[in-house]
């Protein structure tokens, strides 16, 4: 069986030689100081919603020799065209900017849709997808910070395969490796957590590059730490 430390890590995001560098590092240990009061139970459900107020996402940008890393809530709820969402906000490291960057929302299928600021919206997971169903991504969540690269925001996808993994917390959960149809990177979606790229940055390890129109590289995003309730469930290593 497949587990987590199978996926691609990439050694220069623990650049050392930058102050960003060194901030991404102490929000690695901060992540890790939770594990001491994880209560160690199995438990096992059905399906593990997403969108929710009670958890928390931290992740990092990474471009050449700069780095950032930030949080992402859901929280609110707000009515947009008559559908219930929740607003997604994320709060920089690096600076003080804590902004609602768009809305989220999830159906009984395990389908959560994206809006952006603009009220654009997308399919941003399929959770009920099986393997070898293609999925037809559409994230509207991509912004200046990635350019807004038009070739990564709408994008064919396959389920290449399905397995479970266990959380921090004990809890069984699907896990869909995903890829291009005309690629073989692969990116893992995990149940309840989203992508290992963030949670709104669902397609984004499915590029090795990208090149759009601007005087920037394309960005990496990264999952660093997961938590439900303040207790950290799931670490990236």
């Amino acid at each position: 069986m497949k587990t987590k430390e199978t996926l691609l890590i990439r050694q220069h995001f623990f650049d050392r030689r930058s102050y960003a560098g060194k901030l991404l590092v102490k929000t690695m240990l901060f992540c890790l100081g939770f594990l001491i009061f994880l209560p160690f139970t199995l438990q096992s459900q059905n399906y593990l919603p997403l969108v929710s107020e009670n958890k928390s996402w931290t992740c990092a940008w990474e471009k050449i020799d700069w780095q950032e890393s930030y949080s992402i809530r859901l929280e609110g709820d707000t009515v947009i065209a008559g559908i219930d969402y929740k607003k997604i906000i994320r709060d920089m490291h690096f600076y003080p900017l804590i902004e609602v960057i768009g809305y989220i929302r999830e159906n009984s299928m395990g389908r959560i849709y994206s809006m952006n600021t603009s009220f654009e919206e997308g399919l941003l997971y399929d959770f009920g997808a099986t393997q070898g169903d293609t999925i037809h991504l559409h994230n509207t969540m991509m912004d200046s910070w990635d350019n807004n690269c038009p070739f990564f925001a709408e994008l064919s996808i396959v389920v290449d395969t399905v397995y479970t993994i266990e959380s921090m917390d004990g809890i069984s959960r699907r896990a869909l490796e995903v890829r291009r149809t005309n690629s073989d990177l692969v990116e893992l979606w995990i149940e309840g957590i989203g992508s290992l790229a963030g949670i709104v940055k669902s397609g984004n390890m499915l590029f090795e590059e990208l090149s759009c129109t601007s005087q920037y590289m394309f960005l990496w995003n990264y999952l660093m730490c997961y938590f439900e309730d303040d207790s950290l469930v799931y670490y990236h290593p």
